[in-house]
């Protein structure tokens, strides 16, 4: 059993780890024709005491608020999962953006984030950008989207390591195809350079997939990735995790 538990958490890890560095803000868009508020809120708490006692705290917040060309979004969220004294994973993030329609297919973005991530030795990170989005196919069934934004970084490390300030690209690729009723996958690519140094970089890759099986029950499948080509010290370049979950509904 504890070997499970280590090994489920290790799991989490890799996911939460993965998701800490670049924020899948595209995933995360409510789509909303209407003017005015929309929002979701989760939190959870699992306590697990075997030989090590396991808590497991995980929290997440979304505000979206359109009013004719202007659509505002304020994501939030935070984990903890320690294992007796060890932590798998101690990380929370505060994501604010402002869309501007220019035309149906042209949007301007400008954006502010709040990080940290403990166990990837991040104590703090802020982030601001702005750039143009472009929607390059809108066909029902598929949508194209990419944008290169403007980034600037400052990262403070733990452990006294010092202090990192980049300019760097922050440019994304998000393609939404659904094939029928039935079958229908996501997928983001981001690339995120120093500007003067394209060598120095993170890509990251989100892939979903989820199948409705029935009116009540349905699969998916999610893969995501993270390289990061300058890493901190003792921190893997490239992360991933595959998820499965079955979603019922009653």
């Amino acid at each position: 059993m504890k070997k499970f538990i280590l090994l489920f958490h290790i799991v989490l890890l890799f996911h939460f780890a993965t998701l800490a560095q670049i924020l899948n803000v595209e995933s995360q868009r409510i789509l909303q024709d209407s003017t005015g508020w929309v929002g979701k809120a989760d939190i959870s708490f699992n306590l697990t005491s075997n030989q090590e006692k396991v808590i497991d705290l995980a929290s997440a917040f979304h505000l979206q608020y359109r009013k004719k060309n202007h659509t505002f979004m304020l994501l939030g969220g935070a984990g903890m999962i320690r294992a007796g004294k060890n932590d798998f994973d101690n990380s929370g993030h505060v994501h604010l953006r402002h869309n501007y329609d220019l035309n149906k297919w042209l949007t301007w973005e400008a954006f502010a984030q709040g990080q940290y991530n403990r166990v990837l030795m991040i104590d703090h990170r802020e982030l601001f950008g702005t750039g143009p989005r472009f929607q390059l196919v809108n066909s029902g069934q598929s949508k194209l989207y990419t944008a290169a934004l403007y980034m600037f970084e400052n990262e403070a490390l733990t452990e006294d390591l010092g202090t990192r300030t980049n300019h760097r690209l922050s440019s994304y690729v998000a393609f939404n195809w659904k094939l029928n009723d039935h079958i229908a996958m996501n997928n983001i690519m981001y690339f995120q350079p120093v500007i003067s140094d394209f060598a120095n970089h993170r890509i990251m890759i989100q892939s979903g997939l989820k199948i409705k099986i029935s009116k009540i029950l349905g699969f998916s499948v999610n893969f995501s990735l993270l390289n990061d080509s300058n890493p901190p010290p003792g921190i893997r370049n490239t992360v991933y995790s595959v998820r499965n979950g079955l979603e019922v509904r009653l």
